[in-house]
């Protein structure tokens, strides 16, 4: 269900022929076995939908503080719940995908 939710969702935000910013953007939570897992798994069903690999990036929490202001993405994807209440607090600028890992 979430591939196929991830697959309309980049789907029907690629407008663009060049991808010099990333589409999607997943930010993690934690850099954990089951985190790097799901970025894994999230690339894989993206790039198996046609998103090329480098339209998609994968940020730390730390990373993506230090480029806040960096271009926009068309889609943020959170992992986890620290990575789903940064961006909630933040003006984010793209429409956010949160999903929480189960422990």
């Amino acid at each position: 269900m979430l591939r196929s939710l991830l697959f309309a969702l980049v789907l029907g935000l690629m407008g663009g022929l060049g991808y010099a910013e990333p589409l999607v953007v997943i930010l993690s939570s934690e850099s954990g076995v089951a985190y790097t897992s799901a970025v894994n798994a999230l690339t894989q069903s993206l790039e198996a939908g046609g998103t090329p690999r480098n339209a998609i990036a994968h940020l730390s929490l730390a990373e993506w503080r230090e480029r806040r202001s960096a271009a926009i993405p068309r889609v943020f994807v959170a992992l986890g719940s620290q990575a789903t209440a940064a961006l909630a607090e933040a003006p984010a600028g793209a429409p956010v995908l949160a999903a929480l890992l189960p422990r």
